[in-house]
Parts: structure tokens; sequence; C-alpha cells
């Protein structure tokens, strides 16, 4: 009864928190840069202009954007409504829609991935986790948490054995970033006959997609790539804290002290090496223990791990995938990760610099911690399907032996997720 009423109160503050969050973002203009960009993008849209043009924006903006129009043209369309309105009515409007497609992905995550009793800590944790993802998505404005509900919602009916709905879902997500596309390779492991052909058909419907944004407006689609190609590796740091930009940074400050000349082909071959070990080490730890959530799971990992460009509020994707791995962990496990910190050779409170030979990785640490706890995530992931799953399959091993726990509350078509079953 006290731990219920506890929760009852953890999660009264929490919203009230939450509320407090949205009102200091509601409050200041600056804030949804993002959405900024697509209502004066929509509005030179509707002026026959080009939207992928940063001049043309600033001069419709009355002041300097430093980006454009980043989607497909067809994209446009969605936000030509706000446009039609001043842009303090589309300001509200937008976060308000924002903050119920949050809602509605957090339910969904309960609904259909998390037992019952998952309450006030796990709504703590997505308020938290990864620096703060969802808040950073909120105030910036981006289109992400949309992308994600849609990306959610299809692996759930990937779970459901709704293949259909699943590669359907998949292909409307990546109508704005393109990049979830990929997440149709998950088709590869489905245990249905016809999974080759949904996976061709949906690429099909992809490629329709994009076809109709050409036709829509060749010249557009054109600036639309350019665009893209011009920005895919430009920002670095704790805003786009992926794996090449994390080793470019490495190997220009290492030039930087050493004085060094390194080309820029070397992070990227490093980087294609990476890429390579993470991906054929998480298909091993798939085809040892072939479940349907942890394939999804495993897949959101390598997705964040081996993106050439991966944003902060990207990492929204991996909110579920290291709940559900830190909430199974052992204490030998927690005890290893809380003292991961002291292994930091440099306190920061004491003002000095830090230790001779490691101020690069200080200052690695510093912008690329989310990369470096979702590395530490999939790893955890490696460790339950190298270590435990092998244990747990020896010959006569009893399943209360192997630390198998059923998922009560779980949905009744919901495969256990637990890898020493």
């Amino acid at each position: 009864m006290k731990k219920k009423l506890w929760e009852k109160l953890a999660m009264v503050a929490l919203l009230i928190y939450c509320l407090g969050l949205v009102v200091k973002i509601a409050q200041n203009d600056n804030n949804q840069g993002d959405f900024w960009i697509y209502y004066n993008s929509a509005r030179a849209h509707a002026l026959d202009l080009n939207p992928y043009d940063e001049k043309v924006l600033s001069e419709l903006a009355q002041g300097t954007l430093r980006y454009s129009f980043a989607y497909p043209p067809l994209t446009l369309y969605v936000f030509r409504p706000f446009a039609m309105l001043d842009f303090n009515t589309a300001f509200y409007l937008y976060l308000s829609l924002k903050c119920l497609l949050l809602i509605g992905l957090i339910y969904w995550w309960k609904k259909e991935f998390l037992q019952k009793e998952d309450g006030a800590l796990f709504y703590f944790f997505c308020l938290v986790c990864f620096n703060a993802a969802i808040y950073i998505d909120i105030g910036t404005g981006n289109v992400s948490i949309f992308e994600q509900l849609l990306m959610w919602m299809a692996f759930a009916f990937y779970l459901k054995r709704r293949w259909l709905l699943f590669s359907v879902f998949i292909v409307l997500a990546s109508a704005f970033k393109m990049v979830p596309i990929v997440f149709l390779a998950l088709l590869w492991f489905a245990e249905e006959k016809k999974k080759y052909l949904y996976f061709a058909g949906a690429s099909l419907g992809f490629c329709v997609m994009m076809l109709l944004s050409y036709l829509v407006s060749p010249f557009l689609f054109q600036e639309f790539v350019r665009d893209t190609i011009g920005r895919a590796d430009w920002e670095r740091g704790i805003v786009n804290p992926s794996t090449l930009a994390c080793l470019r940074e490495a190997f220009d400050l290492l030039a930087a002290k050493t004085g060094a000349i390194i080309p820029q082909l070397v992070p990227r071959m490093l980087f294609l090496a990476i890429a390579t070990v993470v991906f054929l080490m998480t298909w091993r730890a798939i085809k040892l223990k072939r479940d349907s959530l942890i394939v999804i799971y495993l897949a959101c990992l390598v997705y964040a791990l081996i993106m050439p460009r991966f944003k902060d509020y990207s990492f929204i994707i991996l909110i579920l995938p290291a709940y559900f791995i830190l909430k199974k962990m052992t204490v030998k496990a927690w005890v290893f990760i809380l003292f991961l910190p002291l292994l930091y050779p440099v306190n920061p409170a004491n003002g000095l610099f830090p230790m001779p030979g490691f101020d690069i990785m200080a200052k690695l640490l510093r912008e690329y911690y989310t990369l470096f706890m979702a590395y530490g995530i999939w790893m955890l992931y490696l460790y339950e399907a190298f270590i435990l799953t092998p244990r747990a399959s020896r010959p006569g091993m009893s399943i209360a032996a192997s630390n198998y726990q059923p998922m009560k509350g779980a949905p009744p078509w919901q495969e256990p997720a637990n890898f020493a079953r």
C-alpha cells in the first residue's frame, strides 16, 4: 500500500515537473528552432520559392537561419497548414501536437512492450535518459517524436507477426529522414515464407514515395539531394554524438596535439571497420537467441551505433532497449557501471587540467558520453547473448536455474523476452 502511494506521489511530481518544462519551452520563441525552419520552408514553398536555400528562408524569417529544409519535397505539404497561421499560433499548436504525440508514444511503449508494474521509474527514466533526449526533441521542435511513434507502432506489429502493417509503418516513418527504412531488414529474421516478398514490396513502396517527391518538383528534389550530401558529416560533439563524428573529432584532436597530418580517409576507414564489427557481433548474438523483441532492441542499437549522423534527440530510440536490459541486469553489472566514473582521469570540480595523456579522452567523454552509453548498453546485450545464453542452454539446466522470469502482465501475444531461458 505504501509502495503504491509513493509511486502515485512520484508520478504526480513528475507530471508537474514535465508541465513546467513545457511551459518553459513555450515561453521562449527561440525554442523549437527546427519548427521555425519548417514553418518558413512551408511559407517559401507556398510562394514558389526554394526552401532549401538558407538565404531565401532568412529573408522570409527576417533574420539569419543557419539551416534550410532537410526533408524530401513531398513532406513540405505536412507543414503547409501551419504556414497558413501566424507564427505564434503555429508555434503553440505544433508544441501541443508534439506533447500529445509524446504521450501517445509513452503510452504505446507501456501498453505494448512493458510489464504492468512499470510506472514512475520508467517515466523518470524516459525524462532523463541519454542526456534528456526527449526534452531536447521537444525543445528543438524536431519531427523525431512523430517518427519514433510510427517506428514503435511498426515494431509492435512485427511482434504480432502482422508483416504488412509493419512494412507500411516503417515506410511512413521513413518519409522525413529516410534512414528508418533500414529497419525493413527485420523481415529477414521473421518466420514467414513471404518475408522477402514483403521486403521487396515495402522497398518498392519507399522508392515510389521518393519518386513522388521527385515528380512534385524535380528542381526541389535535386536541391534536397545536394543539401543532404552537404550536411552528412558537418556537425560534431554533443549535438551529433555519432561514431563517425567521434572518430573524426578524436583524430583532429590527435593531429592538433602531435602536429601529424592524418588523412580524412583514416577515420572513415576505421568507422567502416567498427561498423562491420558491430554488425557481425550483433548478427551472431541474434543467431544465438532468436527472440523477436531482442532482435528489435539490438537493431535499434546497431542503428544508433553505425549511422554516420545521429543527432542527440535521435537517442529516443534507445530508451526502451536501455530500460529493458538495465532492469534485467545483475547486481554485479550495476556495481561495475556505478564505478565506471572512477576511471575518469580528471575531477572537473578541482579545476585541474586532465592528467597528461588523457586530455583527448576527457574531451571525447564530455562531448560523446551518450554514444559511449549506447555502446555500453549494446555490450550488455552481447554479454547476455554470449555468456548467459550458452550457460542456460546446457543439457539438464532447468528454467529456474537459467534465471528466467515470465513477464507478468505482458500482452498475451508477446514472447517472454529473456535470453537465458
